[in-house]
């Protein structure tokens, strides 16, 4: 099965679509590692670009207040950004 069709996704698009933002990890710990596996790659002198955009996609949520928010909650950077609300 493809991405689609995995566990993760199964499990976080009805999170995401109802609204349920806070279950799983949090949005601080993901920071945390992101911040981890950044700084190792910058002692490697190795670009992760995407890394870095979703680290910036989780400072934003973390600056609206959703540090202890699940990782789902990067919809609202999306609904923003887009200026769309796609939860119920």
């Amino acid at each position: 099965a493809g991405a689609a069709g995995s566990g993760g996704f199964e499990n976080l698009v009805p999170k995401v679509l109802g609204g349920d933002l806070k279950s799983g990890g949090t949005v601080a710990t993901m920071q945390k590692d992101l911040r981890l596996v950044l700084e190792a790659a910058d002692d490697l002198a190795v670009a992760l670009p995407g890394t870095s955009l979703v680290q910036q996609l989780f400072n934003a949520n973390e600056a609206e207040g959703l540090g202890e928010y699940g990782p789902q909650s990067l919809i609202r950077a999306y609904e923003k950004l887009a200026e769309v609300t796609v939860r119920k």
